[in-house]
C-alpha cells in the first residue's frame, strides 16, 4: 500500500516539473506573438489578441530563466542534454536522442529519468524559493520554515562541533 502510494506521489511530482519545464515553451511563444503584434502594428478589432497577451513580459522571461537554470543545475549528461534539447530548444524527443547519438527508446528512457531526477531538484527549488517570501510556509503539510528559523538551530549545530 506504501509503496502504490510513493509511486503515485511520484508520478505526480514528475507530471508537476512535466508541465513547469514546457511553461518554458509557451513563455517563449508568447514573447514571440508579443513581437509579432508588435511589428504589425496593433491589434485588430475583430480578433483583439491583447486578451491573450496580457501578461507580463517580465514574468514570461523571469519564468524561462527559473525553467533554464532548473535545467542547467543538473550534473552534466545525457539526462540534462535531453531535458535541455527537448524542453529548450523545442526538439522532439526522437530528434535529441538522434542529436546525443542515441536510440530513440533509449531517448525515452533517459527522459524518463531525467524527469524523476529534476523532479526532485524541482522539489528543493520549490521549498527554497517559498521560504523567500514566506519564512513560516508550509508545503504539503511540512513545515518548512521550522528548521531555518528555529531559535534552538543554532545551538544544535553548536553542540555537534563541540561534541
Amino acid at each position: 500500500m506504501i509503496e502504490k502510494e510513493t509511486k503515485e506521489q511520484k508520478t505526480g511530482d514528475v507530471e508537476e516539473v512535466r508541465s513547469f519545464l514546457c511553461g518554458y515553451r509557451m513563455c517563449a511563444d508568447m514573447l514571440r506573438l508579443r513581437r509579432y503584434e508588435r511589428r504589425r502594428g496593433g491589434y485588430d478589432e475583430e480578433f483583439a489578441c491583447a486578451d491573450i497577451l496580457a501578461g507580463n513580459e517580465a514574468y514570461w522571461r523571469a519564468r524561462m530563466s527559473e525553467v533554464s537554470a532548473l535545467i542547467g543545475g543538473m550534473r552534466n549528461g545525457r539526462e540534462k542534454l535531453i531535458l535541455y534539447y527537448h524542453y529548450i530548444r523545442g526538439e522532439s524527443i526522437e530528434h535529441a536522442a538522434d542529436l546525443l547519438g542515441i536510440s530513440r527508446r533509449t531517448g525515452y528512457r533517459v527522459h524518463q529519468r531525467a524527469l524523476l531526477q529534476i523532479s526532485f531538484l524541482y522539489a528543493h527549488w520549490r521549498k527554497r524559493s517559498v521560504l523567500a517570501f514566506c519564512p513560516d510556509a508550509r508545503i504539503d503539510g511540512e513545515d518548512v520554515g521550522r528548521l531555518r528559523h528555529s531559535p534552538h538551530a543554532g545551538e544544535e549545530q553548536e553542540k555537534g562541533v563541540e561534541g
